[in-house]
């Protein structure tokens, strides 16, 4: 996003029906350590708890459990940023 975080929703049980009532999402989680706009993100998989989150240059790897950084790359490949 353009505030430099990812943001987790945290749909309600109810939501999920067919035929659900438009729902008031709640944030379940902030990933705010982007230096720069967080432009694409994805579970990886078998990683249900690991989210990776790219901005132009760097990569950064997630445990949403926490909401800590695990990991972080440049675009170069160089560890940290």
């Amino acid at each position: 996003s353009g505030d430099r975080s990812a943001r987790l929703w945290r749909l309600p049980e109810e939501a999920v029906r067919d035929d659900a009532a438009p729902a008031e999402l709640t944030a379940a989680s902030v990933l705010d350590d982007h230096p720069e706009e967080v432009y694409a993100c994805e579970f990886l998989h078998g990683e249900p708890s690991k989210l990776l989150t790219c901005s132009s240059d760097e990569l950064f790897l997630w445990d949403i459990d926490t909401a800590t950084t695990v990991a972080r790359t440049s675009a170069e490949g160089k560890p940290g940023g």
